[in-house]
């Protein structure tokens, strides 16, 4: 069995190495085990204190491994193994399988332990009689909404342009998303928009950009993928024209990004801005915005254990294109705020921001502040409109999402 026929057969096929990043988890969005195929993982615990954590083999939507795997050669009974590391400890694991299977790999901490107090090395290997043929490396990136990168198909598909896409909820106890929107836009090499595929996603995903849309055996230009939930995204290229087939990495750029000064992603949100302290909005601020950008919303909502908007805290639409920040303590029964944009009417009766307020025996809640780029206005919409009508009226007019969340608890 040839390297070629395996790596066409097994989308995306790399070495995937990691920095720390400060979020819920360290999510590697592709991995491949068996048919020659292995994955070895080193981790470094950098900190002065002993590390715990969960390393996860995950498969679709959150199910665990779908082959018999080893770890370090021993027959493993889950999708799961423990890491235990001492003060700067360093740990290497090789993960092997009789069978070819495709997934993804997360690692979680376990109680004070933070997967930023890691520096992560994974790699694919492909080892064919003894002797290692391929291999490659890429970052593993905090979740995106909106995501750009260059695509490129030539040689009868000897060249090609492939992305994979992981889920950011988690749930060790099994699936978690209900389906979600994603959109995938191809650009030629003058930018113009040539294709765009609507689908609902639910689960892991690998494929070449050249399955997902209608395209000769010669094309170069760019693809974009927007998505309601934020998602992990791995993006290779492939090249078998040579003596050894190469995959390389290849830069995947947030198009838009929002954070708070008052707390990281993932994080409680402070007292100050709860209906528990001085119920005030936090400090935002974000990225500029694609270009054509002509105005922006913002809605922020408590979202429940299935990533669903139950409760909308805070609508602003209309925010003019150049506004990059939204300092703390908004006011409240205001429609017009001082850089322009329109506040819209809460699922609490409120114009303007009102905090978390989890009920009792809801335990951790998660509150997702997204902020949207638009190649159009909302002028139609009254002032103090909700968070539906804002919703239904900023459809298939969106260029890019950010999202960043914090939680809460009773």
């Amino acid at each position: 069995m040839s390297i070629r026929w395996l790596i066409r057969k097994a989308p995306l096929l790399a070495l995937l190495a990691a920095m720390p990043v400060p979020a819920k988890a360290v999510t590697f969005p592709q991995m491949v085990m068996g048919s020659g195929f292995e994955v070895v993982l080193i981790v470094t615990n950098k900190t002065s204190s002993p590390w715990s954590g969960t390393v996860y083999l995950r498969s679709g939507n959150e199910a665990g491994w779908p082959t018999t795997w080893r770890l370090d050669g021993s027959l493993q009974g889950g999708s799961s193994f423990n890491v235990n590391l001492s003060a700067n400890a360093t740990r290497s694991y090789r993960l092997t399988s009789d069978a070819l299977a495709v997934g993804y790999l997360r690692i979680e901490g376990n109680g004070l332990s933070m997967d930023r107090d890691l520096s992560v090395s994974f790699f694919f290997e492909f080892i064919d009689d003894n002797r290692l043929e391929d291999s490659t490396g890429v970052s593993a990136d905090p979740p995106v909404n909106s995501v750009r990168f260059p695509v490129e198909r030539a040689f009868n598909g000897g060249v090609n342009t492939g992305f994979a896409l992981a889920p950011s909820t988690t749930n060790q106890f099994g699936p978690v998303l209900s389906a979600f929107t994603i959109r995938l836009s191809l650009f030629n090499q003058q930018g113009a928009r040539v294709q765009v595929v609507t689908r609902q996603y639910q689960g892991q995903q690998a494929e070449f950009f050249g399955e997902t849309f209608n395209i000769g055996s010669d094309f170069v230009g760019s693809m974009q993928i927007d998505s309601d939930e934020a998602v992990h995204v791995t993006v290779l290229r492939q090249d078998l024209t040579g003596p050894a087939p190469q995959l390389t990495t290849i830069p995947a750029s947030d198009l838009l990004r929002i954070e708070s000064s008052a707390f990281n992603r993932g994080e409680r949100i402070p007292a100050r801005h709860t209906c528990d302290g001085s119920d005030i909005s936090p400090p935002l601020f974000w990225s500029e915005p694609p270009p054509g950008t002509v105005s922006q919303v913002l809605i922020v909502s408590e979202v429940n254990d299935r990533d669903a908007i139950s409760l909308f805290q805070w609508i602003i639409y209309d925010l003019p294109p150049d506004v990059r920040h939204l300092g703390q303590d908004q006011p409240i029964e205001q429609d017009i705020l001082d850089n322009g944009g329109v506040q819209g009417l809460n699922d609490l009766g409120r114009i303007g921001y009102s905090g978390p307020k989890p009920l009792p025996g809801q335990g951790e809640v998660r509150y997702v502040f997204r902020l949207y780029a638009l190649d159009t206005n909302l002028i139609q919409l009254p002032l103090g409109a909700t968070g539906p009508e804002v919703l239904q009226a900023i459809q298939g007019r969106v260029l890019a999402i950010a999202e960043f969340w914090g939680t809460d608890q009773f």
